[in-house]
Formats: structure tokens, C-alpha cells, sequence
């Protein structure tokens, strides 16, 4: 399956292959800014907010839903409220690649603690 511009929030969100994700989407955050939104294709989110170019949102919608074909779990709860997604690369092109520290997760602010 592909997910095409035509095809509104919802109908994305709902896809049962994206029953993992569910919270995860930056909509699940957004409240009630975005409960009117969910009857929306790309596009027309696109004329509501130009910051979000919606030709990039398929593609990286496409690429997790290929994922989620591939992979029977991606989404890993680190602890409640953290989760990491994995989203690989389709294409290898480094060596070596940065990596975040999970240690940073259990710091207080991050920074200074240890």
C-alpha cells in the first residue's frame, strides 16, 4: 500500500499497520488545534500551515509505512513517555554515523547532572 495525497489524516493515522504509532504522531500532541484537521488531505494541510510541505510528509509516511511492512516492531518504549522509532536508512552511505546516548535520558536536565 501507498499512501497517496488524496488520503485525509485520518485515513493515514488509521492504518493498521500504524496501530504502533498511535501517540506517536506529531498530531497526538497538538490537541485541540488539530481536531478539526484530521478530515484534511496533505495538500490542504499543506494551504493551512506552509511550513509543512506535504510532498515531504509522503515521503517519510511512505518510508515508515514500509517499515512497518518490514519490521513487526519499530516503535520501542525506553520508558513511559519515550520512544525510539526505528527508521532505517534506505541507502547506506557512511561508515561510522552519531548516535544519541541513552545515559542522556536518565540525567536530570540533560546537561550538567550525571
Amino acid at each position: 500500500m501507498e499512501i497517496t495525497k488524496d488520503m485525509t489524516l485520518r485515513e493515514i493515522m488509521e492504518l493498521r499497520r500504524f496501530d504502533q504509532m498511535q501517540g506517536q504522531f506529531v498530531s497526538a500532541s497538538m490537541g485541540d488545534w488539530f481536531r478539526d484537521k484530521y478530515e484534511l488531505t496533505l495538500p490542504q494541510l499543506q494551504e493551512q500551515n506552509p511550513t509543512w510541505f506535504y510532498e515531504d510528509l509522503l515521503y517519510g509516511l511512505d518510508h515508515l509505512l514500509e517499515t512497518a511492512y518490514e519490521k513487526e516492531q519499530y516503535v520501542y518504549e525506553v520508558r513511559e513517555g519515550v520512544h525510539l522509532i526505528h527508521l532505517p536508512a534506505k541507502e547506506r552511505k557512511y561508515e561510522a554515523f552519531a548516535y544519541f546516548d541513552l545515559a542522556v535520558l536518565k540525567r536530570k536536565d540533560g546537561y550538567n547532572e550525571k
